[in-house]
């Protein structure tokens, strides 16, 4: 629907202007408004957000961000990466203590929706 695409735009706008690239799917649940799906994103981009700043790229500070990323999408799991521009590999963690995952940028699925 038309409110669907600009719930979508807007917040490919909002990550766009936070320089941060989001792949994520969105269960299209029939019970679920399109409000309810706005305020979704935009507690996304809030939450990621907090993740902008060189300082919160700390691997707790990711972990804390996937953690309320996942309660807010209602799913199991959730995982932000993060680019590496000195070595063109994307970054994420997970675990506690935080264990990196390293994948080269344009490989895999993770690669190739950055």
């Amino acid at each position: 629907s038309i409110a669907e695409s600009y719930g979508i735009m807007i917040a490919r706008i909002a990550c766009e202007s936070l320089r941060i690239r989001l792949s994520l799917a969105i269960a299209k649940d029939k019970e679920t408004s399109i409000t309810e799906r706005c305020e979704t994103l935009v507690s996304m981009v809030s939450i990621i957000g907090n993740v902008e700043s060189e300082r919160a790229r700390h691997p707790s500070m990711i972990t804390w961000a996937q953690e309320q990323l996942s309660a807010t999408l209602k799913c199991q799991t959730c995982r932000i990466w993060l680019i590496d521009e000195t070595t063109n590999e994307l970054l994420s963690y997970t675990g506690d203590p935080a264990v990196e995952h390293r994948e080269q940028a344009g490989t895999g699925m993770i690669g190739y929706v950055q």
